[in-house]
């Protein structure tokens, strides 16, 4: 089996990343572009970005049992933040 390229193991490590916070293409472009816009490692920033939406923080209290199920609570709107529907 031949090696992986360097593009080929970015692109499987990006794709996960994508998968695991139940993004879509956009909405990970829009992240990575404000992580690169922020001081420090730009890796470590998009991390912190991704893990800081609702959704994210919802699944990982295990109010959920996957992400996915956590993005239709919050896009249902049956998340309170604040009193306020989010």
């Amino acid at each position: 089996m031949p090696k992986k390229s360097e593009y080929a193991i970015q692109l499987a490590e990006k794709q996960k990343a994508k998968y695991l916070y139940g993004i879509l293409e956009r909405q990970f472009r829009n992240m990575n572009k404000k992580a690169i816009m922020k001081k420090g490692d730009t890796a470590e920033n998009l991390i912190g970005l991704l893990e800081r939406r609702l959704d994210a923080i919802i699944y990982r209290m295990k109010f959920v049992p996957t992400i996915f199920a956590a993005r239709q609570i919050v896009n249902h709107g049956h998340v309170k933040v604040n009193g306020k529907r989010v």
